[in-house]
């Protein structure tokens, strides 16, 4: 959002670039049987689990305290978030993780050559959905002032990620 609000759509493109590297490391883990040796250790996939889950409760509350503040008090920050910035919250999600590990095998079969196709086409597909989304961040960004529009955006990204790191958590315990 913020590299939306300095340099309008071309902002998502770091983002993209960052998120399609970290999408290509999760295959080739995959596919080389690194994260299967991962999610066979019990205590190793669990600590990654847990940091995951504080991760995303971490950065929903901290959306959500931004989103709670008076509109005329929201500003977004100007810095834009890198192509590190974006490789370093992919690698590091469970999620994308445990996706890799469980649900795109059944469909890539064990070569390395088929999970970097289907991450091929999971990386188009995000990069339309980024490119889109901030398409929309833009559009708003014009009607409205980027206070109110950031108020919107951070409380339902909050609720959003809290919902997520709850549900998790809680899939967890039971």
């Amino acid at each position: 959002m913020s590299n939306a609000a300095i340099v309008g759509h071309k902002g998502a493109l770091k983002v993209i670039i960052g998120t399609a590297i970290g999408i290509f490391v999760h295959s080739v883990l995959v596919g080389m049987g690194i994260s299967r040796l991962i999610v066979q250790n019990h205590t190793v996939f669990n600590v990654l689990q847990i940091c995951g889950i504080a991760f995303l409760g971490w950065l929903g509350i901290k959306l959500l305290l931004a989103g709670l503040k008076p509109a005329k008090e929201v500003q977004l920050k100007a810095k834009l978030v890198g192509v590190r910035d974006a490789f370093f919250l992919n690698v590091f999600n469970v999620k994308a993780f445990v996706l890799y590990v469980t649900v795109v095998p059944l469909f890539a079969g064990k070569s390395l050559d088929s999970y970097l196709g289907l991450s091929s086409i999971h990386i188009a597909i995000m990069a339309v959905w980024t490119y889109f989304c901030c398409y929309l961040f833009c559009v708003a960004n014009r009607k409205f002032t980027i206070s109110v529009v950031a108020k919107v955006v951070n409380l339902l990204g909050g609720i959003s990620l809290l919902y997520i790191a709850c549900h998790t958590a809680f899939s967890l315990a039971g």
